[in-house]
Formats: structure tokens, C-alpha cells, sequence
């Protein structure tokens, strides 16, 4: 009985944790801070051209990837009750996307985000996805 307690407490515990919003800049808005330059959708679409949409460009994609990255509309789907930028977020902040566990044989070639690659991408997501600068980048 207090082992059931004890893990009923512990789950709601951590479903706290992870249902918090993190905190940025200090007055709880969802502004950048005044010191860091906002991430256009342009800077953070680069980043996906150039290694997520190597899988990400249909559904189904190549590699296992079961839905698309290619427009700005495309990381505002919400799927599984949330947008899917923030399952991006979370994914590229673990560093389980982009996928090294394939293996190095698989086709199109995976390639890791560079520092600045992911510096940029998870400003953009941390920002809140937003389409700052527009959605146009030809």
C-alpha cells in the first residue's frame, strides 16, 4: 500500500516537472531576452533544408520519418494534443533527432547539426516557433 502511494506521489511529481513552461528572460513573457536577437523563421528553415528535410519531406519521408518539414504550417500541426514544433523542441534538445542511431548506411545520409545549427534551431523553438520575418524565403 505505501509503495503505491509513493509511486502515485512520484508520478504526479514528475508530471509536474515536465508540464512546466521553461522560464525565459525575466518577466514571464514570451519575449526573447532584450540582449539575444530574435531567430527568423528564414535562419531556422535553412537549418531544416539543410539536414531535416533530407528525411522530412513527405509523408511518409524517408528513413522513418512519418511527416513532413517542409513549410512553416508543417511545424504548426498539432498532432498527439500539441504543435509539433515543441515535440521538435524536445527531440533536438535531447539530441535524438537528428537520428545518429541509424547507422551510417542508411539513405538519404543523416548528418548531426552543427553548434550553430542547433544554436539556431532551438532559439527559434524556445522563442515559440513564431514566424518572425515572415514566412516567404525565396
Amino acid at each position: 500500500m505505501r509503495l503505491a502511494v509513493v509511486g502515485k506521489a512520484l508520478r504526479l511529481l514528475l508530471l509536474g516537472a515536465v508540464t512546466l513552461a521553461p522560464v525565459s528572460g525575466c518577466g514571464g513573457d514570451d519575449e526573447p531576452p532584450d540582449d539575444a536577437a530574435a531567430v527568423s523563421w528564414c535562419q531556422a528553415e535553412a537549418v531544416l533544408e539543410a539536414k531535416c528535410q533530407r528525411c522530412h519531406f513527405g509523408t511518409p519521408g524517408a528513413n522513418g520519418a512519418g511527416f513532413p518539414l517542409m513549410t512553416y504550417q508543417d511545424t504548426q500541426v498539432v498532432a498527439s494534443g500539441k504543435p509539433r514544433w515543441i515535440r521538435m523542441q524536445e527531440v533536438v534538445s535531447a539530441d535524438y533527432m537528428p537520428p545518429d542511431f541509424l547507422g551510417p548506411d542508411v539513405m538519404p545520409p543523416v548528418e548531426p547539426l552543427s553548434a550553430s545549427e542547433k544554436q539556431t534551431l532551438l532559439g527559434w523553438l524556445e522563442q515559440g516557433a513564431l514566424p518572425t520575418g515572415g514566412t516567404d524565403c525565396d
